[in-house]
């Protein structure tokens, strides 16, 4: 089955392009559905949007959670006490 496999050759693509993809499509599983899901399990008083001030984000070091706008959106949520891991 192995050999049946060799053959078999995956598309060249662009590697930027590739974790440009995988950074947005990230993004938006945090703005849409991670953050508010927290924040509806842990709700901020001021902010239901939000999750609480105590609550921690962590992540490992996957590439799309590297990305700029993924650790704008993370810092303004969960402001720079609230991630864990190597985000900066």
């Amino acid at each position: 089955m192995l050999q049946e496999r060799a053959h078999l050759k995956m598309p060249r693509s662009d590697p930027f392009l590739s974790v440009f993809s995988r950074i947005q499509r990230y993004l938006d599983l945090l703005q849409n559905q991670a953050v508010l899901a927290i924040a509806n399990l842990f709700p901020h008083p001021a902010n239901h949007r939000l999750p609480r001030d105590d609550i921690c984000f962590q992540q490992d070091g996957a590439p799309a959670h590297y990305g700029q706008n993924v650790r704008e959106h993370l810092y303004q949520v969960f402001h720079n006490n609230g991630l864990v891991g190597d985000v900066t």
